[in-house]
Parts: C-alpha cells; sequence; structure tokens
C-alpha cells in the first residue's frame, strides 16, 4: 500500500478473494504454475532445464503425492482498489 500511497491514491481497500478451483489435469495445472507467473523468466535466467521439463517433473511429482488427476486447491489473490484525486 505504500506504493500507491507514494503515487498519490487515496482511499486504498484491500480484499483477499479466495476461490476453490477443480484440477481436471496435473500436466495442465503444472503449465499454469510455471508459465503462469514470473518463475519462467527466472527458471530460464538460472539457466536451468527448459521449462517444459520442469512441467513434465512437476505434473509427475504432483500425480504421485496427489493421485491420478482431479483434484481441488484453494487459490488467492489479493485485490487493491484505490482512488486517485
Amino acid at each position: 500500500m505504500a506504493s500507491l500511497i507514494a503515487a498519490g491514491f487515496g482511499n486504498i481497500a484491500a480484499h483477499v478473494v479466495r476461490i476453490e478451483k477443480m484440477i481436471t489435469n496435473a500436466r495442465s495445472f503444472a503449465q499454469g504454475l510455471i508459465l503462469g507467473n514470473p518463475i519462467a523468466a527466472e527458471i530460464e535466467a538460472r539457466g536451468a532445464p527448459q521449462p517444459a521439463a520442469i512441467m513434465a517433473a512437476l505434473a509427475t511429482a504432483l500425480q504421485r503425492e496427489f493421485g491420478p488427476d482431479s483434484g481441488c486447491t484453494t487459490m488467492q489473490a489479493i485485490v487493491f482498489a484505490a482512488q486517485k484525486p
């Protein structure tokens, strides 16, 4: 919130939004975890294996840990609303 205040915003509100999401395919879920956020750039910057190899390993680990495809996870986002005079 300090950045919003420093940028001149006021009337700031923050809300945590949670949803339960069905996971119907571990490979698609792994793809979202890796490519759906900045971690893919970190993987490449560190010279680690290609994201595809990491997604495959993650999908295998998810299936091993939680069973065959189909499950549920809680997803969460913090949403900010602000006004600039």
